[in-house]
């Protein structure tokens, strides 16, 4: 983690912005700063909300960072990580029902659930984070393209997906987030 100082209140002091606007804005959320050069943002359990300093680096605006921070937000009022450790739970629990705890094939059946949990179903969560992230931006007063214009950051620095790449990952091709994301605000008629 950054040690506290002018970084780690800035990310905190834009989460504080941001999170009225979410859908739990009871629950406590964290902001941190990791001292790292990947570009990343993630959320945990917990309210807890993590960018690095990579990732800042490469920002233009305070809009995208509030892009990607309402994104993570939007992971947390989602319930996302929540849903994802219940999913867990269920489908290890039905693998040992339906083949037996010791016959071997609940881990093959747990993987193969996990493969198809891990990718269709999370690529749904990042798209709806992706909206939480548009929502919550604007509605904090910043522009909300600030998100599209990371996702067109990231296809810049990654190009175009591949169809077999974009197959296995969790999070949706950069093009498709940018497309659903211009839509989303191109229906909100922000321009």
């Amino acid at each position: 983690l950054l040690a506290d100082g002018p970084t780690t209140q800035y990310v905190a002091k834009l989460g504080a912005e941001l999170v009225p606007h979410s859908r739990r804005p009871l629950l406590a959320h964290h902001f941190y700063v990791l001292d790292t050069d990947q570009i990343n943002a993630f959320a945990a359990p917990g309210g807890h909300v993590y960018v690095t300093v990579g990732l800042m680096r490469h920002l233009n605006s305070r809009a995208e960072l509030a892009g990607v921070m309402g994104h993570e937000i939007g992971h947390i009022s989602g319930y996302h990580g929540a849903n994802a450790v219940q999913t867990a739970v269920l489908t290890g629990a039905l693998s040992d029902v339906i083949f037996g705890a010791e016959s071997g094939w609940g881990g093959v059946a747990e993987w193969v659930v996990g493969i198809y949990l891990g990718t269709a179903h999370s690529k749904d969560l990042e798209l709806e984070a992706d909206d939480f992230g548009v929502e919550f931006a604007l509605a904090a007063g910043y522009n909300p393209w600030g998100l599209v214009d990371f996702f067109e950051f990231l296809l810049r620095e990654t190009g175009p997906s591949l169809e077999i790449a974009s197959w296995l990952s969790s999070h949706p091709k950069h093009e498709d987030r940018i497309a659903a994301s211009t839509a989303q605000l191109e229906g909100l008629k922000i321009t």
